[in-house]
Parts: structure tokens; C-alpha cells; sequence
């Protein structure tokens, strides 16, 4: 069973799609890295993954299983 869950993640910022229509799972212990460049998205979805509420989805969900 995944920990986190991301289903259809999009987030938007004036008009532009900072991310776009991600849907991944991450189990529990996993190492992960986030490579991209420069504006790609990978401070947002790292705020998204801390449940800051600046950074909630626009659409698509976060599923956190404890």
C-alpha cells in the first residue's frame, strides 16, 4: 500500500500550470529524488507534498495513508 498518493495533481499560478495532471504512489521508507529545470514544478510539488495550503491542488487530490 502506497504512503502517498497522487492522483491527477494539477496546480495553476496566474494562468499557467505550474504542474500538470501528476499521478504517482510513494511507499513507505523510499528514497525519492525530484530532478527538473529551473521552474519545472519541484518546489511546488514538494510544498503540495507538505500540505501547505498555498499549494493545495487546483485539481486531482493527495492522499496521505497512515
Amino acid at each position: 500500500m502506497a504512503f502517498i498518493t497522487l492522483e491527477n495533481v494539477t496546480k495553476t499560478f496566474k494562468g499557467r500550470d505550474a504542474i500538470k495532471n501528476i499521478s504517482t504512489e510513494i511507499e513507505e521508507g523510499t528514497v525519492l529524488g525530484i530532478l527538473g529545470r529551473s521552474g519545472a514544478g519541484k518546489s511546488v510539488l514538494i510544498n503540495m507534498l507538505r500540505g501547505m495550503k498555498e499549494y493545495k491542488p487546483d485539481k486531482g487530490k493527495v492522499i496521505y495513508t497512515v
